[in-house]
């Protein structure tokens, strides 16, 4: 009899760098969007535009992120039994904290640089 493998797991260590990935591309598709039709100078309820749309973006991301942290820390556990499936769990948890930390540390230091550096420089 074959075990079924689940995807939880894989699911739950890709999901930290897919929204990182997300944020990465919504960041800088909206930067050349904006650049491109020039609408760098204008501004959204008294905030530039640029900042204003990639803070929210950051903080969705964030949001996301943390949403999948309480997730796993709260316990969707790989569906296993005994001794190899609690390690398992274990290390899936391990691993999916450290690339959820490593993702969020990323897309803060991303969305810094739209505060120091000119939109469309």
């Amino acid at each position: 009899m074959r075990e079924q493998i689940s995807l939880r797991p894989l699911a739950f260590i890709a999901s930290g760098l897919l929204v990182w990935g997300a944020h990465f591309t919504l960041v800088y598709a909206f930067n050349s969007y904006v650049c491109t039709r020039g609408l760098a100078a204008d501004r959204l309820l008294g905030m530039n535009l640029v900042h204003l749309v990639i803070g929210v973006l950051t903080l969705l991301a964030l949001l996301v992120l943390a949403g999948i942290m309480l997730a796993v820390v709260i316990g969707h556990r790989p569906r296993l039994h005994g001794t190899q499936g609690e390690a398992l769990h274990g290390f899936t948890q391990s691993v999916t904290l450290l690339v959820l930390a490593i993702s969020a540390l990323a897309i803060f230091t991303q969305a810094v640089p739209a505060y120091i550096v000119p939109a469309c420089a």
